[in-house]
């Protein structure tokens, strides 16, 4: 059996009990009778099947919205989710009676449902003794009934009850009532960053790097109390409209059981696991590191940095396969904010910042600089160069004045050169013809010199200079060879004589 509350309409209130295939519409025979001008005669259908539950539309006129988001083809509805045709608002309960808004649960009134939560769904509610508005969890009998996750829920209670700090939401109190367990907490208006991000918001570095530094900072205050968070997703991350931050579901280890059940919310929470957690070993605080860089990888990139088709599956690349680094995606990152967050997702834990409080310091580092990242600048490196300049300009570009120097520079250098040319040119002219000389023979047993490379009209002067400086090295190379030569041949005539010599005596 399931329930559809009218949260918003002219029927606001009003409860319809859903057991089949559920018609929504104008007319008088549907199953519920929707009194709004929007609404189409048949317009849309709560439909169960194999247990579960899904809302269709029937071709309306106006369409139908799921959680506001257009229903296209059947959608899975889940306790707390919203059906909206025009101005009517149903919310859909699944399974054993929950709290209905206008009903008490013991000194709280219900106003109204905020969202559906894996363990159960969280209301806005009145706390009547003393006049405020809270939030209450209130566990679906799944989780109630289950004595392992009610002992961990009862231990979680004690050791957050008087955890205070500006991003974590406060908890203030649990209990029991008409056989629904509850958890009081700070009623804190905002959404969630999973809600925010699959409504396509967008987190450039200016608004990511101030919601991670409230995100470290929360996670310093529980680490300060010996604790793991142990759930850091997007779904335990609440944020305001002016991007305040309140961080939720503090536990020390997961929910039992709840990675191994490969479902979609499993599979959403898998996508953020440390390795630690993938590899069934002991949790530290760089596993919370390690789930804050997979949140920040998402905001800067719009996906997870790790991902599947199964539970399975992303829990072994979790623990084995290197995260892309962020550099590589997001061109206008900061340097630093690139560096830290590759250093956030190091599968050894010792290479990951050593503490929240060390992520807090390198983020302030990387919002003050705000300085492009290396690939960025590689990139309008590469164009300026593809628009005709050198190579080396990529590097270091000489300021106006050094490069107007170097021009003046190398005009005198070529006006000197072009003045020794003439020169020679005079003194060659005027020179008489020398007679050929016959070079010994040793000599003319060494290889010729090789001649000086002649200069193009359009050669680099530079290249041409060098091949000059070449051949005249080769002359002088020419000159020692002889020296060696006639050295040893007079060594060698010497000892000869004195051979000679001595014979004779």
């Amino acid at each position: 059996m399931a329930i559809l509350f009218c949260s918003t309409g002219p029927t606001q209130g009003a409860l319809h009990e859903v057991t089949d295939y559920t018609v929504l519409g104008r007319v008088g025979s549907c199953d519920i009778k929707v009194n709004d001008g929007q609404a189409s005669r048949e317009h849309a259908a709560v439909v169960p099947s194999d247990g579960q539950w899904f809302v269709t539309d029937l071709g309306s006129r106006n369409g139908t919205l799921h959680n506001d988001e257009e229903v296209q083809n059947e959608r899975r509805l889940r306790s707390g989710d919203r059906i909206a045709i025009g101005d009517t608002t149903y919310v859909f309960f699944e399974g054993d009676r929950a709290p209905l808004p206008g009903e008490n649960l013991g000194p709280f009134e219900i106003i109204e449902p905020i969202r559906r939560k894996g363990e159960g769904f969280i209301y806005k509610a009145r706390q009547k003794k003393l006049d405020r508005i809270v939030a209450l969890l209130v566990l679906s009998s799944e989780y109630s009934e289950d004595p392992d996750y009610v002992k961990e829920f009862q231990r979680t209670a004690r050791a957050t009850g008087d955890l205070s700090h500006p991003s974590v939401l406060q908890l203030y109190d649990i209990g029991k009532e008409n056989g629904f367990r509850y958890a009081v907490q700070e009623f804190f208006d905002g959404l969630t960053l999973r809600e925010r991000l699959e409504r396509g918001e967008r987190f450039p570095p200016e608004r990511t790097i101030p919601l991670l530094t409230q995100l470290a900072e929360a996670l310093a205050a529980i680490h300060k109390r010996d604790m793991i968070h142990g759930n850091l997703t997007p779904e335990s991350i609440l944020v305001s409209d002016d991007s305040r931050v309140k961080l939720t579901d503090v536990r020390k280890a997961r929910l039992a059981g709840k990675l191994a059940a490969d479902d979609e919310d499993a599979l959403f929470l898998a996508r953020y696991v440390s390795p630690e957690e993938a590899r069934y070993i002991e949790l530290t605080p760089a596993s919370d590191i390690y789930s804050l860089g997979c949140v920040a990888f998402h905001l800067l990139t719009g996906r997870t940095p790790i991902d599947g088709t199964n539970v399975g599956s992303v829990l072994r690349r979790h623990a084995r396969e290197k995260a892309e680094p962020l550099r590589g995606v997001v061109e206008d990152a900061p340097e630093g904010l690139c560096f830290l967050v590759d250093r956030m997702l190091a599968k050894s834990s010792a290479e990951r910042p050593q503490s929240a409080t060390e992520v807090i310091e390198l983020l302030e580092s990387a919002h003050k600089s705000g300085a492009p990242s290396a690939r960025a600048s590689r990139a309008s490196s590469s164009g300026a160069n593809k628009a005709g300049r050198r190579p080396s300009d990529r590097v270091r570009r000489p300021s106006a004045e050094k490069r107007a120097s170097g021009e003046q520079r190398r005009a005198s250098g070529e006006q000197r050169r072009a003045s020794g040319e003439q020169r020679v040119r005079r003194s060659a002219d005027a020179a008489p013809a020398a007679a050929p000389v016959a070079a010994p023979a040793a000599v003319a047993a060494l290889p010729a010199p090789a001649p000086a490379p002649a200069i193009e009209p359009d050669a680099d002067p530079d290249e041409a200079t060098a091949g000059v400086f070449g051949s005249f090295l080769d002359v002088i190379v020419l000159i020692v060879v002889m020296g060696l030569v006639f050295a040893i041949a007079s060594e060698a005539a010497r000892l000869v004589l004195r051979l000679s010599a001595g014979d004779g005596s």
